[in-house]
Formats: structure tokens, sequence, C-alpha cells
């Protein structure tokens, strides 16, 4: 069993961050630089044996391809129907067998939000009573790229 306290503020207090990354990627004809972003704020006070906290949270990103679509060298020969293909990339599978990427796989754009509301009194020195209500979201939309 893990049990997690949460300190409470004694008087009051504002916090905030932003965070930016950035990475760059090159592999198989693929490039790109590929971030996030990230913005926190959070507040609280105590007034007696009340006490509050309030926080809220905003991640937003680009992931690097994830995967890529293949064909081994046999199934991508030239063929009289369908369309042609240009841009693949030759190489070489697990095992050692000629292939060709055709393509970016799974590369994810995700916006998550949270928030986080915690009211809390203490009864005694030893005892308190607290209430924690907090929403979360995550919205992702995964992409592939020729």
């Amino acid at each position: 069993m893990v049990d997690f306290v949460t300190r409470m503020p004694q008087q009051f207090e504002a916090h905030g961050k932003v965070s930016v990354t950035r990475q760059p990627f090159d592999l198989y004809g693929s490039h790109g630089t590929f971030g996030a972003k990230q913005a926190s704020a959070s507040a609280g006070n105590r007034a007696g044996a009340w006490a509050w906290w309030f926080d809220v949270e905003r991640t937003v990103s680009d992931s690097q391809p994830l995967t890529f679509a293949t064909r081994t060298l046999l199934q991508g020969t030239t063929g009289n129907t369908g369309t042609s293909v240009t841009g693949a990339v030759a190489g070489f599978n697990r095992s050692n067998q000629p292939w060709w990427l055709i393509g970016a796989g799974t590369q994810y754009h995700s916006v998550q939000d949270h928030a986080k509301l915690r009211l809390a009194y203490d009864i005694s020195p030893t005892v308190r009573a607290s209430y924690t209500l907090g929403g979360w979201r995550n919205d992702s939309e995964g992409r592939s790229e020729t």
C-alpha cells in the first residue's frame, strides 16, 4: 500500500512553469524537428482551518515517426496495375532481406490538459478532511507520411 500526503499551503503561494523541447529527427529519408510545449500554473491559500489548492497544466506535442511502412523487395516489384510510387528508401530488415521503406507511420499530435482542485479542513492538528476534484483530457491524432 502507498499513502501519499499532499502538502497544503500555510499562506498564499503561486507557481508557474513554461517548458519547450525540440528534437531533430533524420532517419530513412524522413527529416524534421519535433517538439513539445508545456505550461502549468498553480495557486493556493489558507484561511484558518480551511485550505485550498488549484493546479492546471497543458502539454502540446508532436512525435517523431514511431514506425515505418515497409515492403520486401519481392512485394515492391513493378506491376502493370496500381499507382506507381516514388521516394521509397531501400534498406534491409532484421533478417537481412532487402526491403523498401515506403513511409513513416504513427506520428502523433497530442494535446493533454489537466486541472485539479483540492480543499482541506483541519479538524485537529492530526486529523484533516479533504476533497480532491480533478479532470484530465488527452486528444491524440495519429497520422502517416510518405
